[in-house]
């Protein structure tokens, strides 16, 4: 559920730009399973209702016996990932996805059907996050990421991890402004050079999405039960809202 005392509402009200919902995800595991579908589903039915952005992040996570370095947590990784974008990726207007296996243990060679299975099955623009891999290993699971289809990066732990190893202020300052700002560099340059524009996840070009206009009247129809049915039009090229 929600972090107590926050809601949709609450977080349009006070002026940010998207939600985001974190939620672990295994379509196997009949004890959250259903719980965690609904939740989300209800969370984007909020977001629509109140006209605010929903990015969604799926995780996998070890049950019954396992853990995290389990080699049937391992081994079905990319199955987990693949199949929660088919089920979720719906409900939301971002999608932040995991790495759909792992360096080393599959062949790049099927990594990289995993990682266009994972892009044919997502209905939203989606982006990789980083679960705090090494850097070098990040920057390889974006390049082929965004080969695949993603259209961005959503990582945080790849970057800076190693700055609270840094002894003093002015070390870890100096690993700030150096090698975490390159990195973030060279991430920036992978995406701009590789990474899918998110409207072409809808059939668009960039002309076509500069040719979509708004007629007079628009305020008439935007909000209230056009906004409850998504029968918003403004979807294609000429079409007006």
């Amino acid at each position: 559920g929600f972090e107590p005392g926050w809601s949709v509402e609450k977080i349009k009200g006070i002026g940010a730009d998207a939600v985001k919902l974190l939620a672990q995800y295994e379509p196997t595991e009949p004890n959250s399973a259903e719980h965690q579908f609904e939740f989300i589903q209800q969370v984007y039915e909020d977001c629509k209702k109140h006209d605010i952005l929903m990015l969604l992040e799926t995780v996998a996570f070890p049950f019954g016996d396992e853990k995290k370095d389990s080699k049937s947590f391992i081994n079905r990784k990319a199955e987990t990932v693949i199949e929660s974008a088919h089920q979720l990726s719906r409900f939301c207007d971002i999608y932040k996805a995991e790495f759909p296996g792992h360096l080393g243990n599959e062949s790049d060679d099927q990594l990289e059907k995993n990682l266009k299975a994972l892009d044919a099955v997502s209905e939203r623009p989606w982006v990789l996050l980083s679960a705090g891999v090494d850097f070098p290993a990040y920057k390889q699971q974006v390049e082929m990421a965004m080969k695949a289809g993603a259209s961005g990066i959503l990582g945080g732990r790849a970057f800076w991890k190693e700055y609270f190893l840094e002894e003093t202020e002015d070390a870890r300052k100096k690993f700030a402004n150096t090698i975490c700002n390159d990195r973030v560099r060279q991430i920036h340059d992978i995406v701009i050079a590789k990474g899918k524009p998110w409207f072409s996840r809808y059939g668009l070009t960039m002309d076509e999405l500069h040719r979509i206009r708004v007629a007079e009247g628009w305020h008439f129809r935007y909000g209230g039960n056009l906004m409850a049915t998504g029968n918003s039009k403004a979807g294609a090229p000429g079409e007006v809202y």
